[in-house]
Formats: structure tokens, C-alpha cells, sequence
């Protein structure tokens, strides 16, 4: 967490849950071009936290979504049950496997996609990275086709689907 900026928004009470040992991630060589600020990001206000996420297009939703979502709800659930003592990590969260300026090393879980879906809209390196992570442990890859959009979150519960 300590890596992404994100230990701070946790309550002061758990933020010990995170103390774990410090992983070998090497720095980049330099800084990594899926951070570069998209034109979005350089011309509009927006929470800096949002400046961790790897997938530009998903960046761009969070600005341009900014009044349809409660930013603490998704910051709470973007780490899933890690620090309430990992009972409903696999509902909601964000598991990064990797560099975690790569998409590639990001899986969001089946929680995550149906509550915030309509962020992940026009990102499919986030979207493969996900179902490359849940094949390699043998589960059904998420079928985005089903996951809501914002206008879908908004009037009904969906579930997540196989594509099969």
C-alpha cells in the first residue's frame, strides 16, 4: 500500500495490518509511460490518487465520472478486505501481482467489476491482464460484455458472467 500513496486512507488502527515485508520491486529505470498524464489529467483538477492507476483510459473515467462515485468507497474498495481481516478480499478489491505501474500486473475481482465497471470501459489491457490472472488459477475469465455501464450501474444489479 505504501507503494501506491494509499496507506493514508486507511483508519489509523489498521494501518498496522499493512506492515508487511517490503517487496523487491525495483524502481523503473525511468518513469513509467503508463503514468504519463493523459491531456485529461493535464488540463482538468482532479484527486491525486487517481494518478496511481496504469490505465489511462481509466484515469479519464475517474476524472470525468468524478460526481457519479464516492471516491472513498472506491479507495476502500480498491483494497477489498486486505486490512478487515481478508474474509471478502475475492468481492471487492484490486490484486496487483506485479510492478503496479503495469496494467498487466492489476486483476480486479468479480466485486470490483460489477460495482465500478463502468470504469473499466475502454480498457482492455486492464481487462485481459484480469482474465490472464484468473485463467492461470483455472476460473472463468469475466465476460466484460456484461459488466455495467454507468447508466446500467445506476437502474440495475448485474452479475458477473462467464463468456462461455
Amino acid at each position: 500500500m505504501a507503494l501506491l500513496g494509499l496507506s493514508e486512507t486507511l483508519p489509523p488502527a489498521k494501518q498496522g495490518a499493512l506492515l508487511l515485508p517490503p517487496l523487491l520491486i525495483p524502481s523503473p529505470p525511468a518513469f513509467p509511460a503508463s503514468l504519463y498524464p493523459t491531456i485529461l489529467q493535464l488540463s482538468k483538477v482532479y484527486d491525486p490518487r487517481i494518478a496511481i492507476v496504469p490505465c489511462a483510459a481509466m484515469r479519464n473515467n475517474l476524472i470525468l465520472f468524478s460526481g457519479a462515485y464516492d471516491m472513498e468507497a472506491l479507495v476502500s474498495d480498491l483494497h477489498g478486505g486486505l486490512f478487515e481481516g481478508f474474509r471478502d478480499a475475492d468481492i471487492s478489491g484490486v490484486m496487483i501481482w506485479g510492478e503496479p505501474w503495469r496494467s498487466a500486473s492489476w486483476e480486479v475481482t468479480d466485486g470490483f467489476a460489477r460495482k465500478w465497471g463502468f470504469l473499466l470501459e475502454g480498457c482492455p489491457e486492464l481487462q485481459d491482464a484480469t482474465n490472464r490472472w484468473r485463467e492461470s488459477r483455472g476460473e472463468e475469465p469475466i465476460c466484460w460484455d456484461t459488466i455495467p455501464t454507468l447508466e446500467r450501474s445506476k437502474t440495475q444489479a448485474l452479475t458477473v458472467e462467464s463468456c462461455s
